[in-house]
């Protein structure tokens, strides 16, 4: 059976102690694409909650634009 979620969430930078807990939260729902949007490679590490890593520059608007691609 296929799982069927409710909605696709993105957070940015969510590697401190407060959105690191609102990932691990989110991903424990099981209701919910968990997106997370950093800016290095050594915080994707942290992130082992997340079902989704957008990698965004924000000097650079077109990879803010693709990391928000199907977010409700």
């Amino acid at each position: 059976m296929t799982k069927k979620y409710e909605r696709t969430i993105l957070l940015t930078d969510p590697t401190g102690t407060i959105g690191s807990a609102v990932v691990k939260q989110l991903a424990s729902s099981g209701r919910n694409i968990i997106r997370v949007a950093v800016d290095t490679k050594e915080k994707v590490e942290k992130l082992k909650h997340a079902h989704e890593i957008a990698n965004i520059d924000y000097t650079r608007p077109e990879t803010i634009s693709g990391a928000l691609h199907n977010v409700d």
